[in-house]
């Protein structure tokens, strides 16, 4: 999954610093026709499968899983006899929606009343296998004592998709700890005290100079960065450099949550404005797929908010992550310079951040302009 771009050439994975590129340039798509309908008329169903540049029509009927694996393993087996450091950045299409699964990675959990959950946990599984197999071919080539592995998602569950967060509170796509908190593992023979669960601050900007360091180069050459380097923190298990985290900040309305955002220091976390939703703490069984209209009635209960929020009156929310890691007890009204204190800290990152490019749909890049192919070439590269 590539969705940085693509619109022009120069937006494009081989465009951006990566020798090859195997995968699909949009958000989402059917897991085995890998096709994703038009926003713009006419409504077109086009086909979205990339190898390099050129569209791989091959990959039709293959599940998504399975095809990125077995091409991760092809460049493993090639990498072995080569002694180059080689990076690989593999994002796997689970388990976004849509859910689909082949249906013998579903059946071990035949147990499962809800659907969306149970298709979803074959999704998993099926992921899972994925990976197994690719730490196989790593093994196998020889080139495992020298891997670093970096398993790690984007946001949290979506509740509306199968997905749970719970006992986090929130969703994918809020300021909750439920949409904004991710589980990631990374496992390789050069960690220290290893079989340890870190509860360290780490950021995803932290990634960029962390891996930096891991290739031997230099992290501190990166200049204008938000990332912190955690190599020492995560490898020798020493206290996270990360003091301060920024969650997001939307200054707009225009149909999403803003204007709001949020900040953490320490233990508190400031939420300013709309936190997003569905709100609350869902368990797994009262997940749903929102793709299947039998699970119509069970949104209202998703989407019901009767829990502290914000409102003109009580714009800010504040939490004690440390005490109160599932955002159930307000302390804005207790903690006032507290509040101050974080609202300076957004304030200022508000200041000096670019504003959101968001643009209109635009009927330049339906499907239908390429021969039914997702595809690149219509609009122009705006200065660096």
């Amino acid at each position: 999954k590539w969705h940085l771009g693509f619109c022009n050439k120069s937006y494009l994975p081989t465009r951006r610093g990566f020798d090859t590129y195997f995968g699909y340039y949009t958000g989402s798509q059917d897991y085995y026709k890998h096709t994703r309908m038009s926003s713009t008329k006419p409504r077109t169903l086009g086909y979205d499968f990339r190898d390099n540049e050129s569209v791989y029509k091959e990959a039709a009927g293959k599940y998504s899983a399975n095809a990125f694996a077995d091409r991760a393993i092809e460049i493993i087996t090639a990498k072995s006899n080569n002694s180059k450091p080689m990076f690989l950045y593999l994002a796997f299409q689970s388990v976004h929606s849509p859910l689909q699964v082949p249906e013998r990675y579903e059946k071990p959990f035949s147990n499962m009343k809800n659907a969306a959950r149970r298709t979803y946990s074959g999704m998993v599984l099926a992921l899972d296998e994925a990976v197994g197999n690719i730490t196989r071919a790593l093994e196998d080539s020889g080139l495992s004592k020298n891997t670093l592995i970096i398993f790690t998602t984007d946001n949290g569950g979506q509740t509306l998709a199968g997905g749970n967060n719970f006992p986090l509170r929130g969703n994918k796509a809020t300021l909750w700890e439920g949409g904004t908190r991710g589980s990631a593992f990374i496992h390789g023979s050069m960690l220290k005290d290893s079989g340890r669960i870190s509860h360290g601050l780490v950021h995803v900007t932290d990634w960029l100079p962390t891996l930096v360091t891991v290739g031997g180069g230099d992290a501190r050459a990166l200049k204008g960065i938000d990332g912190i380097d955690q190599w020492e923190a995560l490898m020798m298990n020493k206290p996270s450099p990360r003091k301060q985290m920024l969650y997001n900040i939307d200054p707009n309305k225009d149909g999403g949550n803003g204007p709001a955002g949020a900040i953490r220091q320490g233990p508190y976390k400031l939420i300013r404005g709309d936190p997003g939703r569905p709100d609350g703490w869902i368990p797994p069984p009262a997940v749903v797929d929102i793709d299947n209209e039998e699970y119509f009635e069970q949104l209202q209960d998703i989407f019901r908010n009767e829990h502290c929020s914000t409102n003109e009156k009580h714009p800010h929310l504040l939490f004690n992550l440390a005490d109160d890691p599932f955002e159930k007890y307000d302390l804005s009204e207790k903690y006032p310079e507290i509040v101050k204190k974080l609202k300076i800290a957004l304030d200022e990152y508000e200041l000096g951040m670019i504003p959101p490019d968001v643009t209109e749909l635009v009927p330049e890049g339906n499907p239908a302009n390429f021969n039914k192919d997702w595809s690149t070439g219509w609009c122009s590269s705006r200065p660096k």
